[in-house]
C-alpha cells in the first residue's frame, strides 16, 4: 500500500485530495489498471499517457500523476502534478525501495552476459531465498522502477540489470534503485560509437559499484582490465571471477561437448572445487556461471 501523503512527499509534487488515500499499486498502464492503483501519465515520442488517464479511472485508479494538466477528472480522484511524469515514477520507485529493509538489491552490468547472468543468478538464489528479477530486457529508466515497485514485502533478493547508452545514465539508475551490492560481467564494445573507446565504456559500466555501501560487494571480473579498474572506486568488498590466478574464483578444466560445458570452479582462498555442468556451449557462459557462484558466496547471501 502507498498513501498519497507519501507519495507527494516523494515526488515534491502539487497535490489535490485527500492525503489518506491508499493505493494497491502503480502503473503506466492504463489498460492492465486494477482497482485502486495509481496512474502515472508517463509521455513517449509516439504517445502521451494523459490521453488514458479517463480510461485508467474508469478501470478504478484512485489517483493520477500528470505534469500537464487534464480536464474533467473526478473530485474524488488524487491528482499529483509534477514537472516531469517519469521523474515522478522514478522517485516512487526510490522512496518504495527506501522501505525495504529487508530486502537485498543485487544490481548487475555488462557489455555481454548481464540478462544471461541475471537469469542464472535468480535461479541459483530461488533454491534457498524468496528472489525477484529484472523480466526481460527492462533494464532502462522504465524498467528499473517497475521492477522495484514488483518487489514484495517478503522478497529476499532482487537482482535487477542495469543497461546504459552513456555516461551518467548507470549511476542515474543506482540513485533510484541503492543496490547494496553490483556485479560487472565484462567491457566489450558495445556503444563504442556513442562512448568512442572501451575506457569510456568501462567508466560508464563501473558507475554500478561507486556508491555501493562498505558492507556491500563488487564482483567484478578479474580478466578484463577495464572492469578490474572499477576496483579503485568502490568502498565496497571487491570479489573477482575469472579464468586467471589473479581471481577470488578461477573457472578451469573446461570441457565442451555437444550436450554442453563443464569446468571446475575453485575458490582461491580455500581451494574449495565445485565441479559445474550445464546445457550452453561457450566459454563465455563459464563466466557466467563463475560469477553467479562467486554471488551466492559472497554478495547477495541476505544478513
Amino acid at each position: 500500500m502507498f498513501k498519497a501523503q507519501d507519495l507527494a512527499k516523494a515526488m515534491n509534487a502539487a497535490f489535490l485530495g485527500n492525503g489518506e488515500q491508499e493505493f494497491t499499486g502503480v502503473s503506466t498502464d492504463s489498460r492492465k489498471i486494477t482497482p485502486g492503483q495509481l496512474f502515472v501519465a508517463l509521455k513517449g515520442e509516439s504517445f502521451d499517457g494523459h490521453a488514458y488517464c479517463a480510461k485508467a479511472i474508469e478501470l478504478g485508479a484512485k489517483g493520477v500523476v500528470i505534469s500537464s494538466d487534464v480536464d474533467n477528472l473526478p473530485a474524488d480522484v488524487c491528482v499529483f502534478k509534477v514537472a516531469d511524469t517519469l521523474k515522478g515514477y522514478q522517485d516512487i520507485a526510490h522512496y518504495y525501495r527506501s522501505t525495504l529493509q529487508n530486502t537485498k538489491i543485487f544490481a548487475i552490468t555488462g557489455s555481454n552476459g548481464k540478462t544471461s547472468t541475471k537469469d542464472l543468478l535468480a535461479a541459483c538464489l530461488a533454491a534457498k531465498y524468496n528472489v525477484i528479477k529484472t523480466q526481460a530486457n527492462f533494464n532502462n529508466e522504465i524498467g528499473l522502477p517497475y521492477t522495484l515497485l514488483s518487489i514484495k514485502p517478503d522478497t529476499d533478493i532482487a537482482v535487477v540489470e542495469m543497461g546504459m547508452r552513456g555516461l551518467g545514465q548507470i549511476e542515474a539508475l543506482c540513485k533510484i534503485a541503492n543496490p547494496d551490492s553490483g556485479l560487472i560481467t565484462n567491457v566489450g564494445e558495445t556503444h563504442m560509437e556513442i562512448l568512442g573507446s572501451k575506457e569510456n565504456i568501462g567508466k560508464a559500466k563501473s558507475e554500478i559499484v561507486v556508491d555501493l555501501p562498505a558492507d556491500g560487494f563488487a564482483i567484478l571480473n578479474g580478466d578484463n582490465e577495464y572492469v578490474r579498474k572499477a576496483a579503485t572506486k568502490t568502498q565496497a568488498k571487491v570479489v573477482y571471477f575469472g579464468l586467471s590466478e589473479a581471481c577470488d574464483y578461477i573457472g578451469s578444466d573446461i570441457v565442451t561437448t555437444s550436450e554442453g560445458t563443464s569446468f571446475v570452479c575453485t575458490e582461491k582462498a580455500t581451494g574449495t572445487k565445485i565441479a559445474v555442468n550445464f546445457s550452453l556451449i561457450g566459454e563465455h557462459n563459464v563466466y557466467n556461471h563463475a560469477c553467479s557462484i562467486n554471488t551466492v558466496a559472497y554478495a547477495a547471501i541476505p544478513s
